[in-house]
């Protein structure tokens, strides 16, 4: 009788515990998800008691989870994917420079390199301006035997005028007056030229005196028939015509100090015949105005002349077949 009550005791106790178990499944069940709002609703589970000692069948269907609405994306939320930047990694080879614009001497011009495997630009640079290219002379004023003239050099890509110059005056053109030759008994006339351009006596005529009626002294080479004027005997007065002869010698030279310190001889006739004049010879001739040379300015400019030839002459001027030159 005592064990059949003990037993009894046991057996409600192990049916309470039971009973608390389901109740707390039970109510473990019906609490909401974490954070659905009152508008989330759960479906009545079906209990299935068994008779007995009261177990429970667990539910069946899941709740239902409703997201609130701050759980949603926004279009201004979303996340763009991220862009890599991949690192150049083309070992450029660079090729000939190339020319994409062309310098003038007016605009610089450029070029540039190219990789020849990727063809990027690699390197750039100006090309600097050309130098001008300098045409032919162009004539603004012509030269004539009266004036001068004038002309420039223009370049022939832009047309930039570039050098100026200053023409000389061109040489007359001559024409001859035959001159007359003297005699042991009469004067002869030297030859004569004028400009038939503009009427300029180029070179004057001057009388020759009668042969040996001037004594002049010389020194003879005999031998190849020239002699050398070493002066006068006595003054000749304003005009001083040396003969190309003397006694069947060519008169080649003028000797040093020939006229030296003459103040009175205005007018020198010297033949084409001389080629050289010494030192001093007409030093210190005042009065000297000009001097006739029976031959061109360059045959002029080609007489050996000495030291001192023509010092303390003042202003005078050379008449020569073609032109006229100043001291």
């Amino acid at each position: 009788m005592r064990n059949t009550k003990l037993q009894s005791i046991l057996q409600s106790i192990v049916i309470f515990g039971a009973l608390m178990g389901l109740l707390l499944c039970l109510s473990a069940c019906k609490k909401k998800p974490a954070g659905a709002d009152a508008s989330t609703t759960t479906e009545p589970s079906t209990t299935t008691q068994t008779e007995g000692l009261g177990e429970q069948t667990p539910p069946t269907t899941k709740p239902t989870y409703i997201p609130k609405p701050s759980d949603a994306t926004t279009p201004s939320e979303t996340t763009l994917p991220k862009v890599e930047t991949v690192p150049n990694t083309c070992n450029h080879v660079l090729g000939n420079w190339i020319v994409d614009k062309v310098s003038t001497c007016t605009t610089e011009g450029s070029r540039y390199k190219e990789c020849s495997l990727c063809k990027q630009k690699v390197e750039t640079e100006k090309i600097p301006k050309t130098p001008h290219s300098a045409g032919a002379w162009i004539v603004d004023k012509k030269a004539t035997c009266t004036a001068e003239g004038s002309q420039h050099q223009e370049c022939s890509q832009c047309k930039e005028k570039l050098l100026y110059i200053t023409v000389a005056k061109a040489d007359h053109k001559v024409k001859p007056v035959s001159g007359v030759p003297a005699t042991t008994s009469a004067t002869g006339k030297t030859e004569g030229q004028w400009c038939s351009v503009c009427g300029t006596n180029v070179q004057n005529q001057y009388v020759i005196p009668i042969v040996n009626s001037v004594p002049y002294t010389y020194a003879v080479n005999r031998d190849n028939r020239t002699c050398t004027i070493t002066g006068v005997e006595k003054p000749v007065g304003k005009e001083l015509i040396l003969p190309d002869t003397l006694a069947g010698y060519t008169v080649t030279a003028i000797g040093k100090n020939a006229f030296a310190g003459d103040s009175i001889i205005a007018t020198v006739y010297i033949p084409s015949s001389v080629t050289s004049i010494g030192e001093k010879a007409f030093s210190g001739c005042s009065a000297l105005i000009n001097i006739t040379y029976a031959n061109t300015t360059a045959k002029w400019n080609t007489v050996a002349k000495g030291g001192e030839w023509n010092a303390n002459t003042g202003s005078y001027s050379i008449y020569c077949t073609n032109n006229s030159l100043a001291k």
